[in-house]
Order: structure tokens, then sequence, then C-alpha cells
């Protein structure tokens, strides 16, 4: 996300300027979500049979599947830019 957000920073505020904020704000936004909604977010999916597939898989692979997510995300990156 950050990586999408880097550009319109840098146009904005310069490229060290925009990269300091774009920063900020990905942190910002990783701790709200981590700490603040992450209660919320289980209650919502506690019942979701898919969610507890990809839980448990994680938890047994997880570096794997982060691996894999990334590359995923790069490709979709990558082909909409």
């Amino acid at each position: 996300m950050a990586t999408i957000l880097f550009i319109p920073g840098a146009l904005l505020f310069g490229v060290v300027l925009g990269s300091v904020y774009v920063f900020m704000a990905a942190t910002f936004v990783f701790l709200i979500g981590h700490y603040l909604c992450r209660d919320v977010i289980c209650r919502m999916i506690q019942g979701n049979v898919k969610f507890k597939a990809i839980d448990k898989a994680v938890a047994q692979e997880g570096f794997k599947i982060v691996l894999y997510l990334a590359h995923i995300a790069k490709k979709a990156v990558n082909t909409t830019i």
C-alpha cells in the first residue's frame, strides 16, 4: 500500500518529505488496524469457515503465504500502473 501512496506523496510534498509522510501514514494505519480493530474483526469472522481455514494455514505456513501474497500484490500493482 505504501508504494501506491508514494507517488501522490512524492508529487505533493517532494520525494523526501513525501516518503516520510507515506511511511508515517502506513505505520499509523497498521497500528490502528492491529490494536483498535483486531477484536472487532475477529468477532465478525469468528464463524466463517473460509477464514478459519486461512487462519490455520497461516499458522502452519505463514512465511510461504506471506511471500505468495506479496508476489500477487506486486503483480497486481505492476499490471495496473
